[in-house]
């Protein structure tokens, strides 16, 4: 739902949940096991918390107690390694699915394709992935949404005709 990194996720502390703003502040992640800053100026972001997230992030908190508590750990309570997650949940969860493998951090790129699908403002869907700006948004993502997006016309069609521009 937020386009994060799996690294930003792994790295998420209680710290970085705003409940009162609806925010995951986005500010560090955990690379080869070592807790680090983001890899750039646009990486360190704020995202929207929806109601969907929200209930989820509330239930993953409730027994967190110190600032500085991470979301998600494994059985020692350090932070998660994307590496090591892939090879014992991720890849056997697609095989036992019967689906082709890919990589966690691919998700980031179902969930961009799904936001503009969706009709969200490519410039909100860039900022949640990112990126410095639409480029790379629109060379990588907007293939995939083609007609999904209604990519025909008709939106712009339906706009003047609401607005009385055009009558039918």
């Amino acid at each position: 739902m937020t386009e994060i990194r799996s690294c930003e996720v792994h790295g998420l502390q209680l710290k970085h949940i705003d409940f009162d703003h609806r925010l995951i502040k986005v500010r560090q992640n955990v690379v080869n096991g070592e807790i680090t800053d983001v890899k750039t100026p646009k990486s360190r972001r704020d995202l929207p918390i929806n109601d969907i997230l929200s209930s989820s992030l509330e239930r993953i908190t409730a027994t967190l107690t110190e600032p500085d508590d991470f979301l998600f750990t494994n059985g020692a309570g350090e932070p998660l390694d994307t590496r090591s997650i892939g090879k014992q949940v991720w890849h056997p969860t697609l095989k036992r699915a019967g689906l082709k493998t890919r990589r966690p951090y691919e998700t980031r790129h179902t969930a961009a394709v799904l936001h503009l699908a969706a009709h969200e403002n490519p410039l909100y869907v860039s900022q949640l992935l990112g990126h410095s700006n639409t480029r790379l948004l629109f060379e990588i993502y907007a293939p995939y949404v083609f007609n999904a997006a209604r990519i025909d016309g008709s939106a712009f069609s339906d706009l003047m005709l609401s607005g009385g521009v055009l009558k039918p």
